[in-house]
């Protein structure tokens, strides 16, 4: 699920995309246009993070407490550091203030206008949310930084979705 393109878009699978440019894949759905098959799988690039740089980021959040349970946000919340030793759910137009890092053990679900700002703390640095379990956002899922250009806020999912899915 790309959302929209301004150039051209590859991959294997795209769903419900506005693309302006080429569009280059084996399978989709919901597009504006065809998927033009006649370019292979875009070739896997190495992964810019180390897994120390992740390991780091969990302790990071660890270190400001740990949530035990699934955790439901609603209505405007400040969040962080944290880690939720569960799922990570919102919807329904709840505002998410990230004021650092947060680790979630499970799966992270956004939907219905759910908003997500860090806290204007982070001037031009920028935050990150880590989820181990498979991330879904749906139905006007924003990000956006502190308000500092340059700072943003970056989902990382350690999952292997859909490979191997427990």
């Amino acid at each position: 699920n790309v959302g929209s393109s301004g150039g051209s878009t590859q991959a294997n699978t795209v769903q419900s995309t506005t693309a302006n440019g080429a569009l280059y894949c084996q399978t989709g759905s919901s597009n504006n246009k065809a998927c033009n098959t006649s370019q292979p799988d875009p070739s896997p690039l190495a992964f810019p993070i180390s897994a120390s740089n992740i390991t780091d980021w969990k302790d990071e959040a660890a270190a400001g407490g740990t949530i035990n349970g699934n955790y439901n946000a609603s209505g405007t919340i400040n969040l962080g550091p944290t880690k939720i030793n569960g799922n990570f759910t919102a919807s329904n137009n709840a505002h998410i203030t990230i004021t650092g890092t947060v680790w979630v053990t499970g799966t992270v679900s956004f939907s219905n206008n759910v908003t997500v700002t860090l806290n204007s703390g982070y001037g031009a640095n920028s935050g990150i949310i880590i989820a181990d379990g498979a991330v879904t956002l749906s139905n006007n899922v924003s990000f956006s930084g502190s308000g500092t250009t340059g700072s943003y806020i970056m989902m990382l999912a350690t999952s292997t979705c859909p490979t191997s899915c427990s």
